[in-house]
């Protein structure tokens, strides 16, 4: 069996999944779903949390801007604000704890009003 950190012989699910066991061991009996959408990064969630993967180099900056500003926002807004937090890798990916509801998918956001 390939080893899932080893990017040459696994694929790039498996060396995401490998990551997040790295980062959280205690999550390797539950079930990883791939989160639809998303043509910047790879999302999935596990275990209550949501993890997110650049899926280009110039991307991984997005993520670090994307973190700090949701924690200027938090405590200054009176909704949820995701807790992301970014682990340096490799794979450098994000991950916070799921919020309450549900995903918006590409139709949601066409039947918003302006």
């Amino acid at each position: 069996m390939a080893d899932p950190s080893d990017t040459a012989t696994a694929g790039p699910d498996a060396v995401r999944r490998g990551a997040i066991l790295r980062r959280f061991p205690d999550l390797a009996a539950a079930a990883m779903v791939a989160l639809p959408g998303g043509g910047d990064c790879a999302g999935f969630a596990a275990g209550g949390l949501v993890f997110k993967f650049p899926c280009r180099d110039a991307v991984a900056q997005g993520l670090r801007r994307e973190a700090a500003l949701l924690a200027a926002l938090r405590g200054r807004v009176r909704m949820a604000i995701p807790d992301l937090r970014v682990e340096p890798g490799p794979p450098l990916f994000a991950w916070a704890p799921m919020l309450a509801g549900g995903h918006l998918t590409t139709a949601d956001y066409a039947a918003l009003s302006e």
